[in-house]
């Protein structure tokens, strides 16, 4: 599919089932991992929002002798990451046999 910036963008798929299952592995995933992040970190997380993160910003800046904000946009990030990586770095907390043969089914697929 063309993008507004003129590259072209694969076409998945994903059947009913596989969004049913994707989104029970989020379900999954989700507490396995939110306990990791720091609560500085507003990037998709359940419960945060821009607004939050618009909020905790404008507090830093004027109340606490923030100076710098360095926002970082991380292009194609999702589309270029190594998969061996994110297969070694699910290793380290996620055990279960099925998990790890759906994610990478749709790891193959992209």
């Amino acid at each position: 599919m063309p993008k507004g910036d003129g590259k072209l963008r694969p076409l998945g798929l994903p059947t009913v089932e596989d969004k049913l299952l994707q989104s029970a592995v989020t379900k999954i995933l989700t507490p396995v991992y939110e306990q990791i992040f720091i609560p500085t970190s507003y990037g998709f997380r359940p419960g945060k929002s821009q607004h939050q993160a618009l909020a905790a910003h404008f507090s830093e800046v004027s109340f606490k002798g923030k100076r710098y904000i360095i926002d970082a946009d991380l292009q194609n990030y999702f589309g270029s990451i190594d998969h061996q990586c994110l297969r070694e770095f699910l290793d380290h907390r996620i055990k279960d046999g099925v998990i790890r043969k759906m994610i990478d089914k749709w790891l193959k697929r992209a």
